[in-house]
């Protein structure tokens, strides 16, 4: 509560409390970022948790390696022997594209903050907005450290939007987030562009999985998911990105909508 983070202020003047409506989520992140005068960024969001170690870890890696973000792994993987890999920003474009070893969870990232502070949140989004928040800072990275060692823990929250019922505006934003993205990279990433189109049209894939899921009527919404897929299946097919089973069930999802039903008598 306010007064308890008050108390933590007054004990540790490292400790900065903003007091302000709820606003939303991108809301919070702008201020945050605005109000910041530390090297590097972490946020952190409300239902989840760090390790002990994890700013240590992440600012010494940081400066060790000169690099402009560390991004972690979450505590649902597989608890290998930590690994550090440097990658310049090709290689961090084209994974993020993939979107296997580098998502877009803004939570498990450590970000300089000179990467970040003329960015804005988008606050018009509800799903989907950390992908393009990250995509938007990494256009101007030269290097990024990425590990495999746990030190976020995610809590799955049922009330949260990934969580709730698929609607074109709220759930379904991803759609306009990687529509932008594939504008981008067909502008500054040639070279990439048939990946983020893939990425793409798997997005979609899943768009059209949970609407079904939450029994959403077949509407123009959907119609243009479809035809998305159907569009870059080839690309999903070319970069087999997810394996061959999500590529069949993009290619069934994107001409009967209906098999989205099925697949929820089939896991329900």
């Amino acid at each position: 509560c306010p007064a308890i983070c008050d108390e933590y202020a007054q004990k540790d003047n490292r400790v900065v409390v903003i007091h302000k409506k709820n606003t939303g989520y991108g809301h919070s992140i702008n201020v945050g970022i605005e109000r910041a005068t530390s090297d590097y960024i972490g946020i952190i969001d409300s239902d989840d948790w760090i390790e002990p170690e994890t700013i240590e870890f992440l600012i010494r890696n940081a400066i060790l390696y000169d690099v402009d973000i560390v991004t972690c792994a979450f505590n649902t993987s597989t608890k290998n022997e930590a690994t550090i890999d440097i990658w310049e920003q090709d290689k961090v474009i084209l994974e993020f594209l993939r979107h296997k070893r580098l998502n877009g969870s803004l939570c498990n990232k450590l970000i300089k903050r000179e990467i970040i502070q003329h960015l804005s949140f988008a606050t018009d989004i509800s799903y989907g907005e950390d992908a393009l928040f990250v995509w938007q800072a990494l256009q101007s990275v030269k290097k990024i450290l990425v590990t495999n060692k746990s030190l976020y823990n995610y809590r799955r929250n049922e009330q949260s939007i990934s969580h709730q019922k698929w609607d074109p505006d709220r759930k379904g934003s991803g759609h306009k987030v990687w529509d932008s993205i594939c504008r981008d990279t067909r502008f500054n990433w040639p070279q990439f562009e048939s990946v983020a189109l893939a990425r793409f049209a798997l997005e979609d894939m899943w768009g059209l999985y949970f609407a079904a899921l939450s029994d959403y009527p077949y509407d123009s919404h959907i119609e243009e998911r479809q035809l998305n897929i159907r569009k870059n299946i080839k690309h999903i097919r070319n970069h087999k990105l997810d394996g061959y089973t999500k590529y069949l069930t993009a290619v069934v999802l994107c001409r009967w909508y209906g098999f989205g039903k099925i697949l929820k008598r089939l896991f329900s």
